[in-house]
C-alpha cells in the first residue's frame, strides 16, 4: 500500500505542477483528481505520482427527472472518455441526491431505473467505479450505499465488477457502524482507501446531542458532538484496519481526505495536516 491525498480545498490553489513536486519531495504516491487532462497527466508521470481517482459526480442527477438524467449521462460519458484517455482507470463518486427530501426509498427506486446504462459505460472503457458512503447533507441523508443495508442492495442490484467501493472509516464510524466488521463483508469490493478519522467530544454531546448547536454555528467538518480529523487522532485503529486490508489483497492507495478544522483554511494548514497523516499512517501502511 501507498499514500496519497485528495487534494484539499486551498492545494487548489498552487499551480498544479508545484503541488505535484511537493507531494513528491515528501513521500506521497498519488493524487485524487477534481478532473484530468493531458497536462496533469503529464506532469504527474514526470514525477512519478500516480492518479488515484477522478471525481464524477454528475451521477447525482442519475436521480431526477429524465432531462436531469440525459445531463447526467452526458456528461458522465464525458468525464468517462477524459478518464479512459489520461491513463485513468478508476473513477470517485457519492450517489447523494440533489433533492434528498423525496425519501430514501423512493430516491433508490429511482436510481434502480438509471443507473444501468452507466454501468454498461464503464464496463465498455474497462473502468471502475468507487463510491464513497458519506451520507449526504443534512437534514435527509439521502445518499445511496453508505449502510451495510444499502451497499448489499447496491452490490446486488448491479453485480459488475465495474462498480465498487471506497472504503472510508470516518463515515462509518460517524454512523455507529463498525467500521472493521464492514471490511470483513465488503472488503473484497474496495478499490480506493481515505485516510480519514472522526473523533467524538463528551461535552458536545451532552450539550447538542447529535443535532449540534442551535445557538451557535458548529465546528467545520461536524456537529461538534463528533467530527471528522486526521488518521491518529480519532477512534479509527489503523493498524487493524491496514491489517485486514493486507489480508484482503489490497495492495493500492490509502488516499487522505483532509477534512479537519484544525487543518484548512490555508495551504500550510493543509500541508501540515497532511504530513501528520502521513506520519501516523506510514506506521501501517
Amino acid at each position: 500500500m501507498k499514500i496519497g491525498f485528495r487534494i484539499p480545498d486551498t492545494a487548489n490553489e498552487l499551480p498544479f505542477d508545484t503541488l505535484c513536486r511537493w507531494a513528491s519531495t515528501n513521500r506521497f504516491y498519488s493524487l485524487d483528481l477534481g478532473s484530468i487532462d493531458e497536462s496533469k497527466r503529464t506532469t504527474m508521470q514526470t514525477l512519478d505520482i500516480e492518479i488515484g481517482t477522478v471525481d464524477i459526480f454528475s451521477l447525482c442527477g442519475l436521480f431526477g427527472n429524465d432531462i436531469e438524467v440525459e445531463k447526467a449521462y452526458a456528461e458522465g460519458e464525458a468525464i468517462m472518455d477524459s478518464a479512459k484517455a489520461n491513463g485513468a482507470s478508476k473513477l470517485f463518486t457519492v450517489l447523494f441526491p440533489r433533492d434528498g427530501s423525496i425519501g430514501r426509498a423512493q430516491l433508490w427506486a429511482r436510481f434502480k431505473e438509471t443507473f444501468g446504462l452507466v454501468v454498461k459505460e464503464l464496463e465498455s472503457r474497462g473502468l471502475k467505479l468507487a463510491v464513497e458512503g458519506w451520507p449526504g447533507p443534512s437534514p435527509h441523508y439521502g445518499s445511496m450505499a453508505v449502510t451495510p443495508e444499502m451497499v448489499r442492495a447496491l452490490l446486488k442490484e448491479f453485480p459488475s465488477e465495474a462498480v465498487c467501493l471506497n472504503y472510508d472509516p470516518s463515515h462509518l464510524i460517524r454512523l455507529g457502524i463498525d467500521y472493521l466488521r464492514f471490511l470483513d463483508e465488503f472488503g473484497d469490493r474496495v478499490i480506493h482507501v481515505h485516510g480519514k478519522d472522526t473523533t467524538f467530544d463528551s461535552e458536545a454531546m451532552y450539550q447538542y446531542g447529535m443535532l449540534g448547536p442551535n445557538l451557535s454555528k458548529p465546528k467545520p467538518f461536524g456537529l461538534d458532538a463528533w467530527r471528522y480529523c486526521i488518521p491518529g487522532e480519532g477512534n479509527a485503529d489503523w493498524a487493524k484496519i491496514a491489517a485486514k486490508l493486507d489480508s484482503l489483497g489490497y495492495n493500492d492507495i490509502v488516499s487522505i481526505e483532509l477534512e479537519d478544522f484544525r487543518y484548512s483554511g490555508a495551504w500550510e494548514l493543509e500541508a501540515s495536516g497532511l504530513l501528520k497523516a502521513r506520519t501516523h499512517l506510514e506506521q501501517f501502511v
